[in-house]
């Protein structure tokens, strides 16, 4: 069974995160399997997430970001930084309710605490 494209805007997106991930760590000056082994991944798949390779879930974004000891918010803040942080359009919004839609309810149990942990971020607001 093959897997679908992933589109070049989520391309991007993901580049841009797997940046902000590979900054981090670098940071710390963690190698890439030292950082796959505090969060349960391979190291080949940590580079693999850090160069833009893959659609990676956002559980296992929240496994990197507590290995590296950061909120995953602070991650995406990151990505938003470097995008310019606009506000999303109207498409994108259009977009993130149909997917939220069709999701599974343990999808929409992580989305919920990544959500918690942006507004916790900012204050609550």
């Amino acid at each position: 069974m093959s897997r679908k494209p992933i589109p070049e805007e989520s391309r991007v997106f993901l580049r841009r995160l797997g940046v902000a991930i590979s900054e981090e760590r670098r940071a710390q000056r963690l190698k890439q399997e030292e950082l796959g082994a505090r969060a349960g991944v391979s190291g080949s798949r940590i580079g693999e997430i850090e160069r833009g390779l893959v659609n990676t879930s956002m559980s296992r974004l929240l496994l990197i970001a507590g290995a590296l000891g950061v909120p995953a918010s602070e991650l995406l803040r990151r990505v938003e930084r470097v995008a310019g942080g606009g506000p999303a359009t109207e498409l994108q919004r259009s977009r993130i309710i149909a997917a939220l839609r069709g999701a599974d309810p343990r999808v929409l149990d992580v989305v919920a605490l990544f959500v918690r942990l942006m507004l916790a971020g900012r204050g609550g607001r």
